[in-house]
């Protein structure tokens, strides 16, 4: 009886927190900071164990992540088996007409009304509820935007970039395998990508296999499971042998190769110009590394090599040969850069955390943990002295060990000979 009446207290109690969330959760207000602060301490990611040994440096954890996941959607260098063989089941030329149709207005609107309304937007911050209040003043605009796509298979820049958040697969995850990424994109990309997926899903039905349990209507992919989990129970109660073939399912799922898909879409009977489409939603996508640090720009399913020649065409610089001389020396032991400091001058011409101003090495890699709570990344040393104190552009307040860390930075900025600043 008790555990009964504590079981509906609980049930009372997250019912009311639920309408306290609806009614007080889009305000602004301090139910809602609190809530969100709560969310980000919870899911901020503070390190990852890296060889057996945990890591909290935040260059170390962000290379980490990139590197992992560079790894299963970089092309692969070595090369692949090829199917040489026409295959049975093929679109029609109809269908194949059908698909590379240009967009009409009434399918434009039935594409965004097919959109969730509240859901995250990407880098440009536009819900599709801002887009349907204001459809009749954008309509025309976005219109002109997606035939410009299908004209010419090109998505202008911007409108396919944005955000990545990782999102971890287990509770306490602490390795960098156990977190997934999600894309927080923009809403014209989202509206080409669903004109295309609602036309390829009148097709679908005749290219899947009907053995198949996904991209089939009224199916699901766990029912494969399912019919594998009865055949399991019947063998064991008829007393069957049976042999079970298990595929590494993470592996398989978690890598990409687009070469890959190109030819199986031509070898489904899909034209040239869906399949430019799909191509260029994948190498227009553009990113930045973790947290928005500053990084290159990377084209996915273009090679390295191709965007490092590109952006640097016709650059010449007289600093040119004094750097190769310095990567010299580095490569025999000898690091210049280390016994060099800046002559800091009026502190206006150097930055705070990226230059080697105040001797013993840049402080962004002397104080990871400090470096990681600012806000202004490029402040210069007038501006960072100058204030009132060191944490204002601080995101928040130091606590714990990060407060005997900023202790260490005041006092060596205490002790600093400003000669000639």
């Amino acid at each position: 009886m008790t555990i009964t009446l504590l079981k509906s207290r609980l049930t009372d109690i997250a019912q009311k927190t639920k309408i306290k969330w609806s009614v007080e959760g889009d305000e602004n207000s301090r139910f809602f900071h609190g809530m969100l602060n709560k969310k980000r301490s919870q899911l901020n990611i503070r390190g990852v164990i890296v060889d057996r040994v945990w890591t909290e440096n935040p260059s170390d954890v962000k290379r980490e992540f990139f590197q992992h996941f560079r790894s299963r959607f970089d092309r692969p260098k070595e090369s692949r088996a090829y199917v040489d063989m026409c295959y049975p089941i093929c679109l029609s030329i109809e269908q194949h007409e059908d698909l590379e149709r240009y967009v009409s207005k009434e399918e434009l609107k039935r594409a965004m009304w097919d959109c969730g309304t509240d859901k995250s937007p990407g880098p440009n911050g536009f819900t599709f509820g801002f887009y349907r209040h204001f459809w009749s003043t954008m309509e025309n605009d976005v219109f002109v935007a997606v035939n410009h796509f299908l004209t010419y298979g090109d998505i202008h820049k911007g409108c396919n970039s944005s955000f990545i958040a990782l999102i971890s697969k287990v509770p306490d995850a602490n390795l960098v395998k156990d977190f997934r990424p999600i894309s927080l994109i923009g809403s014209i990309y989202k509206i080409i990508a669903k004109i295309l997926a609602n036309r390829i899903v009148g097709v679908l039905g005749d290219i899947v296999n009907e053995v198949q349990s996904a991209f089939i209507g009224e199916r699901q992919i766990l029912d494969g499971p399912f019919i594998l989990n009865e055949v399991l129970q019947w063998c064991k109660l008829k007393k069957k042998q049976s042999l079970i073939f298990k595929v590494d399912f993470e592996k398989a799922y978690d890598s990409v190769r687009w070469d890959f898909l190109d030819d199986i879409l031509k070898k489904f009977g899909f034209g040239n110009k869906w399949c430019a489409w799909i191509q260029s939603c994948l190498r227009s996508s553009r990113g930045l590394r973790i947290n928005m640090s500053k990084s290159k720009i990377m084209g996915v399913h273009v090679e390295d090599e191709k965007v490092g020649k590109d952006t640097n065409t016709g650059v010449w610089s007289c600093w040119t040969n004094i750097v190769n001389e310095i990567k010299i020396l580095r490569r025999q032991g000898v690091n210049v850069l280390d016994v060099m400091r800046l002559k800091l001058g009026n502190g206006d011409m150097t930055t705070f955390w990226d230059d080697n101003w105040i001797g013993g090495g840049v402080l962004k890699d002397l104080y990871p943990r400090i470096y990681a709570l600012e806000t202004c990344k490029t402040v210069n040393v007038s501006t960072k002295l100058n204030d009132s104190s060191l944490d204002n552009s601080f995101r928040r307040r130091t606590r714990g060990g990060v407060c005997v860390v900023f202790g260490e930075l005041g006092g060596v900025l205490g002790g600093f000979n400003s000669e000639g600043y």
